[in-house]
């Protein structure tokens, strides 16, 4: 140790780092690590949220198809148990009052984010029909009809607005 007048000067240890950057941290992250980790977050979910609003309307459109085939099949439940009645098909009501399609709530004709709806008032003995529209632009893309032929139409993507006569679902497109 050299000694000059009052200050002690020590000399430097070999195997100590000179450089503050070289020194061990103290722990925790800089701001700018955060930033980055955040602005990685946030890429990654702008490109997966579109993805799954896409998944959602398609799982929902399937659940309306899905909905069509068994109200096509309750009609035809129905109309075995009531064959000697005025009428041999049933409106959505009817179904709902005998339990013969199960819904949420009395009267509300709603699934998986489509609103189901008959095609006519009373349907006849040989003529029955039910409609599907999306209840909101992200519930599907697309309507639906079942008719009393038993087949589920769609309309084309992005046409969203439901047939309201058994002639216009008639004129759809037979699901595949």
């Amino acid at each position: 140790m050299l000694r000059v007048s009052a200050l002690v000067i020590r000399r430097r240890d070999p195997a100590q780092p000179t450089n503050r950057s070289l020194r061990p941290r103290q722990g925790g992250f800089t701001l700018v690590e955060l930033l980055a980790v955040i602005a990685i977050i946030s890429i990654m979910s702008s490109m997966a949220i579109p993805n799954f609003l896409t998944i959602r309307q398609a799982a929902n459109e399937t659940s309306a198809l899905a909905w069509l085939g068994t109200i096509g099949k309750a009609e035809e439940v129905y109309r075995a148990k009531n064959l000697g009645g005025a009428y041999t098909y049933a409106t959505l009501a009817q179904l709902e009052a005998q339990k013969i399609v199960p819904w949420t709530a009395t009267g509300v004709y709603q699934k998986a984010g489509y609103q189901f709806a008959n095609l006519l008032a009373i349907p006849t003995a040989s003529q029955w029909g039910v409609s599907a529209q999306p209840l909101a632009p992200l519930s599907g893309n697309r309507a639906m009809a079942v008719t009393n032929d038993g087949q589920i139409r769609t309309t084309a993507n992005g046409v969203v607005v439901a047939p309201t006569t058994i002639a216009a679902a008639l004129a759809l497109p037979v699901v595949k």
